[in-house]
């Protein structure tokens, strides 16, 4: 498209439920991405593995996506857009806890966004 209207959303946790790694896809997207969604994954045992939600959502830092490198890549690409935690379906461990996971999400996005600096 050429237009700086026209970007992406990324979602640090969707590649990892199609089974691809978010840090190669951020490799390559992180120039056209406008915002994102950081989310935490990790496998859910009272999930079947076809199930969407087989990796479920747990707080930025607990689980498998490396948040960390993801935003490195945002920062050299000159990102300028707005990280949103995102927990869509929580983990069982954290069922009831949302309000909780989303407080040490934001506490983790602080700790990454002071590492970048």
């Amino acid at each position: 498209m050429n237009s700086p209207y026209f970007g992406l959303n990324f979602d640090t946790g969707n590649f990892l439920r199609l089974l691809d790694d978010p840090i190669k896809g951020m490799e390559t997207l992180a120039p056209y991405v406008l915002a994102t969604h950081v989310k935490d994954l990790m496998p859910d045992k009272n999930a079947r593995p076809t199930d969407w939600f087989f990796f479920a959502g747990v707080p930025v830092g607990k689980g498998l996506i490396d948040n960390q490198t993801l935003a490195e890549l945002l920062h050299k690409a000159d990102f300028k857009g707005f990280l949103a935690v995102e927990i869509d379906h929580p983990h069982t461990d954290w069922t009831g806890r949302e309000d909780e996971a989303v407080a040490l999400s934001i506490k983790a996005l602080k700790k990454i966004a002071k590492n970048l600096n």
